[in-house]
């Protein structure tokens, strides 16, 4: 018995690191150096106005759809400078930003099961990796305009844990600000982080003599949020899908479509396929009978960083479904919404878990009804995750390498048909008069030199 408790650690690292190997090798294979659809519009203007030394901080806050992407173009620009704009380098800063976030959740893990005096199930480490390091979010892993969804998703569950500890104090408020900014000001739905925070301020402290100190922070909290909001919606132009008010009355008219949609962007870490949105009510399904089973004020406390995850993937749920559902229900699977979706299953796999094996005094919960079943539950949606990346890699291989490496071997060959050019750009007249000239000007990306 002794040797076995010796040799867990080991078998869980091992099995943690493998969905990490796993993408990183796939990357290493098949990444291609190029860039792709929307990141020809907004990242070659910003290049352009930098090697011209006109670039200025407008330049650098201004809208691109409805983001405002400040903080990862504080990284890619320099980095386009330094390795002529070798794309590679932010796909590394995005698997660098993945492992953060991971490490930031396996911290959490640890620090709840020493709170509650509770060993860390082995299955939960390695479940948490897989849920986040899958194929089933490719775009993430092979699309180096990335590093804006992945430097959000980073900061929020940064955010999140700070927010949720019980030593929440003014210098780690300002952290946790720190942490909203750099989520505000790089996605568009960090704006939701400022809503979960209250939630979370509140949860934290919420005994009697901390009233006064919880009411400072939140008069902290909500001056910060009305700051950045005004900062964020000043010389503000709403674009085009989801905000013209006949899309959102359409999309009113239609609520089984915006329901549709809900579910199956919820569902797609767990199953990247149509079935999607029967895993999303499953899982929405599990999170209620888990918050129902929480009784008590401690239990809460508890569950509070989970809580803030969760709620924080319903938040973009219900808001891209509103703005998106229009679009069809189908593009609810797109891999770039993954880096959040799967926040909600990483928070219910470890509130299944805390639910099944903890209650006020520390024993063991019931094991009758669906808490027996717990362990089951766990090992199926590991399974599921196992199967969908698997089997996404073929659709990231279809999708995104085969244009890619084709798209890039007829442009370095002289051919900037629209057959060439189609693959990796919505707008192939603009890519051919105005990109390609300055990239090759420059030898930047597929025109630098090995």
């Amino acid at each position: 018995m002794a040797a076995f408790r010796m040799v867990t650690p080991i078998i869980t690292a091992i099995l943690a690191f493998i969905p990490i190997v796993y993408v990183i090798s796939l990357i290493i294979l098949f990444y291609q150096d190029l860039p792709f659809s929307d990141q020809w519009e907004a990242a070659i203007p910003l290049l352009q106005r930098s090697f011209a030394g006109t670039l200025t901080l407008q330049d650098m806050i201004s809208q691109h759809n409805e983001h405002r992407p400040l903080f990862s173009r504080l990284i890619w620009l320099p980095l386009a400078h330094l390795t002529h704009w070798n794309t590679a380098f932010e796909i590394a800063v995005t698997v660098v930003l993945a492992f953060g976030l991971v490490c930031l959740v396996w911290w959490q893990i640890r620090r709840t099961m020493v709170l509650i005096n509770r060993p860390i199930l082995t299955l939960l480490i390695p479940l948490t990796s897989a849920l986040f390091f899958s194929m089933s979010q490719y775009e993430s892993w092979f699309q180096s305009y990335s590093l804006q969804w992945m430097l959000h998703a980073c900061a929020v569950v940064a955010g999140i844990v700070i927010l949720s500890q019980p030593e929440l104090n003014a210098r780690r408020l300002t952290v946790a600000i720190g942490a909203g900014l750099v989520a505000t000001f790089t996605f568009a739905s960090g704006l939701l982080f400022w809503i979960i925070g209250f939630g979370l301020i509140v949860g934290a402290r919420p005994v009697r003599s901390a009233y006064r100190a919880t009411g400072i922070l939140m008069g902290i909290w909500l001056v910060a949020c009305l700051v950045v909001g005004a900062i964020y919606f000043t010389g503000y132009i709403a674009p085009g899908t989801g905000s013209n008010p006949s899309a959102w009355l359409s999309t009113v008219n239609q609520p089984l479509n915006v329901l549709m949609y809900f579910f199956t962007w919820l569902g797609a870490p767990i199953l990247a396929y149509y079935p999607a949105a029967l895993v999303g009510v499953a899982g929405l399904t599990l999170l209620g009978c888990t918050l129902f089973t929480i009784r008590t004020l401690a239990a809460w406390r508890v569950m509070l960083p989970y809580l803030g995850l969760a709620g924080y993937a319903l938040l973009n749920a219900g808001m891209i479904s509103l703005g998106r559902s229009s679009l069809g229900w189908q593009q609810a699977l797109s891999p770039r919404y993954m880096s959040i979706s799967a926040l909600f299953w990483i928070a219910l796999v470890v509130m299944l878990y805390l639910t099944a094996h903890t209650r006020k005094d520390n024993q063991p919960m019931r094991t009758d009804g669906i808490w027996s079943r717990v362990p089951a539950l766990m090992a199926c949606i590991a399974v599921l995750t196992v199967v969908s990346s698997v089997g996404s890699t073929y659709l990231a291989l279809k999708y995104r390498y085969v244009p890619m490496r084709a798209a890039r071997m007829a442009i370095r060959a002289g051919d900037d048909s629209d057959a060439a050019l189609q693959q990796i750009t919505d707008d192939i007249q603009a890519t051919r008069d105005r990109d390609l000239p300055f990239l090759k000007q420059y030898s930047l990306s597929l025109y630098r030199d090995p």
